[in-house]
This record gives structure tokens, sequence and C-alpha cells, in this order.
């Protein structure tokens, strides 16, 4: 999952514990699935809004791509 900044993805506060917030985003990184999961949705919501989508619309295209993959 390297080309997902999880940190970043996730919006962790930089004043969290670091010690703590890195053994989840490890946990999460060792536990990788390469199927369609909320992370790359989400990833997929964030990218549309980078680029200028409003924020329903790009739930909604997100959404709409994942079921052209068999998500429900």
């Amino acid at each position: 999952m390297a080309a997902i900044d999880l940190k970043v993805l996730l919006n962790v506060p930089a004043d969290l514990d670091k010690r703590s917030s890195d053994a989840l985003i490890k946990a999460i990184k060792d536990n990788y699935q390469s199927d369609f999961d909320y992370l790359k949705f989400l990833s997929s919501v964030k990218t549309l809004q980078g680029m200028g989508i409003d924020e329903e619309t790009s739930f909604r295209s997100a959404f709409a791509t994942a079921k052209t993959m068999g998500v429900t």
C-alpha cells in the first residue's frame, strides 16, 4: 500500500502519540488486501475532491466505480 499515505488519508493528527499511530498504521498495512476496500474508496473520494468535485458527487462517483468492481 505504498501509493497511499495512510496518515494523510485517515487524517491522523500530528499530536497523536507517534508510537501508537505508527503501530496502527503498520497493522493496517500488514493486513492489506488487494481487493477494493474502504481505504481505496476513501482514497478515491479524496482524489475526486482534490479535483474540485463536491463532497456528495465525489462519494457517489467513488461508489459507482466500486459497484463496477462488484462492491455492494
